[in-house]
């Protein structure tokens, strides 16, 4: 196949860590909001026909070779209805562009459908992963020729730590640092999987390859994962004690651990109600929200090439430091990010 690949989230964190091993001419990157170099289209996936009038859809359905879906909405406290409209409904609109231009798709998912039915989360609602998992259900019923990509969390670059939002782990980091968390919602046991965002742009790079090459199977599922590398919730807090520690001088200390069954039974309906009401707030939305994808008691299932664990602290410590380099002042540090690309 000839021709350059379709790029949706090319602003949001895979989608630039793409851009940057990808040349101008191997990539359109599609944008909505947020504007990027090279060359670019604007789509807007809330809407029929990304947005183009059915000329311009046709147009762009002639001049790919193949479609990378990584824009998402990827807020974990978002709405039921709101993450359907992105993320399904979404899919489903590049899914009709992807057999109209009869080009094989490469879905950016979440390793953490995996995570959905675990005992742990009985009960819990984990709407993003729900999300996602039914548009990879509509991506396998209805696009002709697809790969679906499960990366975990996606962390900075292996080599310095770069990256283009701060999601996920810096907002638990960034409550540390403000000393807005009062206990950690998990067991210092339990598993956070990491996965540098480099090797989740190499894993896609090369399935363009694949793809190109006219050597891509029909259907694929590809997990881009730390598997049973992965490091503890105690190992990850530590590292981020650790890091804002040095960044600000301070005598930070990691607070305790309680996992979900005392945080229900004990911290709920007496302590949590002592805070201060935005204090509140973000402990809630952690425990219910966010714990499940930072914090897991079995390992994801393992990539194709399981990474080294010290070398994922390396990756963990150099993405952190990153991170209080631009975000944090000594003496009010923040984090900041954007969760949500429509394109």
């Amino acid at each position: 196949m000839t021709g350059p690949v379709l790029l949706t989230g090319a602003s949001g964190v895979v989608g630039s860590a793409l851009r940057e091993i990808l040349s101008d001419a191997d990539v359109i990157s599609a944008h909505h909001r947020t504007p990027v170099a090279g060359r670019t289209v604007r789509l807007d996936i809330t809407a029929e026909r990304l947005g183009l009038e059915q000329s311009a859809h046709n147009e762009l359905a002639g001049s790919i070779s193949g479609i990378v879906h990584a824009a998402a909405n990827t807020r974990l406290n978002a709405d039921a209805d709101t993450l359907t409209g992105d993320n399904l409904h979404g899919t489903r609109r590049v899914v009709d562009l992807a057999n109209t231009a009869s080009v094989p798709l490469v879905y950016v998912s979440t390793a953490f459908v995996d995570a959905i039915h675990r005992p742990e989360n009985a009960g819990i609602t984990m709407q993003y992963a729900q999300s996602k998992a039914a548009a990879e259900q509509f991506v396998r019923d209805h696009c002709h020729h697809y790969i679906i990509v499960r990366p975990s969390i996606v962390v900075g670059d292996s080599r310095d730590g770069h990256i283009a939002e701060f999601q996920g782990i810096y907002q638990v980091a960034a409550m540390l640092a403000l000393r807005k968390l009062p206990f950690i919602p998990a067991s210092a046991e339990a598993y956070v999987d990491i996965v540098p965002q480099d090797v989740v742009a190499a894993t896609i790079a090369d399935l363009i390859c694949t793809i190109r090459a006219g050597r891509a199977p029909r259907s694929d599922q590809v997990w881009v994962t730390a598997g049973a590398a992965a490091p503890t919730v105690g190992e990850v807090i530590d590292e981020m004690v650790g890091v804002i520690r040095t960044a600000t001088g301070s005598d930070l200390r990691a607070p305790r651990y309680i996992d979900n069954e005392m945080f229900e039974r004990l911290i709920r309906p007496v302590f949590i109600g002592e805070l201060e009401p935005s204090t509140a707030r973000r402990v809630t939305n952690l425990i219910e929200n966010v714990a499940p994808y930072i914090a897991i008691r079995e390992p994801l299932p393992d990539p194709r090439t399981r990474p080294d664990a010290g070398q994922l602290r390396t990756v963990l410590r150099r993405s952190l430091t990153y991170w209080t380099e631009r975000q944090v002042d000594p003496a009010n540090p923040i984090t900041t990010s954007r969760e949500t690309s429509h394109a």
